[in-house]
């Protein structure tokens, strides 16, 4: 785990729980999802992301391709 996404964790405290409701688990651990995306110049930073579970956030890499 990158030390941002531990710095968010302990900083909101998400109870086994990502910004969109799914719950954590072995299989679907919490990944640092960028809000303004890197190749926008977003950095990695607290302010920058959001605490997302791994399957959901493939699925907003998704829908992100399609729009």
């Amino acid at each position: 785990m990158n030390s941002v996404l531990a710095t968010m964790i302990t900083l909101y405290n998400p109870e086994n729980i990502d910004w969109m409701g799914y719950k954590l688990t072995k299989k679907n651990p919490y990944t640092y999802h960028h809000i303004i995306k890197k190749e926008h110049r977003g950095a990695k930073t607290v302010e920058n992301g959001a605490i997302i579970t791994h399957n959901p956030h493939e699925y907003l890499h998704l829908i992100e391709q399609i729009e």
